[in-house]
């Protein structure tokens, strides 16, 4: 089935504009320089890397999707789509220090129950965060995260997460 037939069915309306002419989209234009300026305030705010950029766009969208617009009536995109009022309980600030629980097996009784990491957003679908570990170099998702969100993150020569100045703290990747 071809792309215009199954938006006529339905029922989409197509409304195209010419190439590199944004001026002819401006509700989308808009939008897309509200997402990207909440991402770069997000980054900066934290002193993280641009690697992060994704991320923090992901999470943008999460989060105006959960607040309220004059252009639904003062409803939540959330809200509007689903029929109900979003749950935002669970919003951290982006890039604060999570301590992530340990689950591997064989843990002796010395060992550490929580491994500190950072915030990058909220994974897709289920009730859980998406944590980066700066020591593994890897994106963990959890539900199981007790957060300190006046936390700086920084890692340390043993890989650990501690108050720091922004400078530090750029040094994630």
């Amino acid at each position: 089935m071809e792309f215009g037939q199954y938006c006529a069915e339905v029922g989409v309306g197509r409304h195209l504009s010419a190439p590199y002419s944004p001026q002819q989209n401006g509700v989308v234009e808009r939008k897309n320089q509200t997402v990207v300026g909440m991402a770069r305030c997000m980054l900066k705010a934290k002193g993280m890397p641009a690697a992060f950029w994704g991320e923090a766009v992901t999470t943008a969208v999460y989060i105006l999707n959960r607040a309220s617009t004059k252009a639904l009536d003062g409803q939540t995109p959330f809200e509007a789509w689903h029929g109900r009022k979003p749950d935002v309980s669970h919003l951290r600030t982006f890039g604060c220090v999570g301590y992530v629980k340990v689950t591997k097996p064989g843990l002796s009784k010395l060992e550490d129950r929580s491994k500190p990491m950072v915030l990058l957003g909220y994974e897709a679908r289920s009730k859980a965060y998406r944590m980066y570990d700066p020591v593994e170099r890897r994106v963990v998702i959890s539900r199981d995260v007790v957060f300190n969100e006046s936390a700086e993150p920084g890692p340390d020569e043993q890989g650990e997460m501690r108050s720091s100045s922004k400078q530090q703290s750029r040094a994630l990747l």
